[in-house]
């Protein structure tokens, strides 16, 4: 559905917290070095919010990619739960980089989740239905609803 070229992608500030680190503990840079919170993810390497987890702030309909940012890298492919911030976003989780779709007709390679906690990624209903995105996103891209 979304086609973003790379000179949009998002490079973001961020801090790799170490292993089981809760998610309250889960240190961010803001990109813009702004005091007030902006809508942001945590994500996880494992389920449950364990493994590495890194908090992202994140640009309304900009596509961050999980490969082009190189600390950011660990992510690609290996995502396993999320937690998205505040309420009223929506963020789609893309198993292709750039945001892109290539499956547009059955939108298996493509989730929209809602703000909330998702303590794993095996049955996220999608526009598909329920279908296992445990370790299959490379690109994400989160907007108001």
């Amino acid at each position: 559905m979304f086609l973003f070229t790379p000179l949009r992608v998002i490079h973001a500030a961020i801090i790799i917290t170490s292993a089981l680190a809760a998610p309250s503990k889960v240190e961010q840079l803001n990109a813009r070095d702004q005091p007030e919170a902006s809508p942001s993810i945590t994500a996880c390497t494992s389920p449950e919010f364990t493994g590495t987890c890194l908090n992202i702030s994140v640009v309304s309909d900009a596509c961050i990619d999980f490969a082009s940012i190189s600390t950011f890298t660990p992510l690609d492919q290996d995502l396993s739960s999320i937690m998205i911030q505040p309420l009223g976003m929506i963020c789609t989780l893309f198993s292709q980089r750039f945001c892109a779709t290539s499956a547009a007709a059955n939108s298996q390679d493509e989730i929209g989740l809602m703000s909330g906690d998702y303590p794993t990624l095996t049955s996220a209903i999608g526009i598909a239905g329920a279908q296992n995105f445990d370790n299959r996103a490379r690109s994400l891209s989160c907007s108001p609803v």
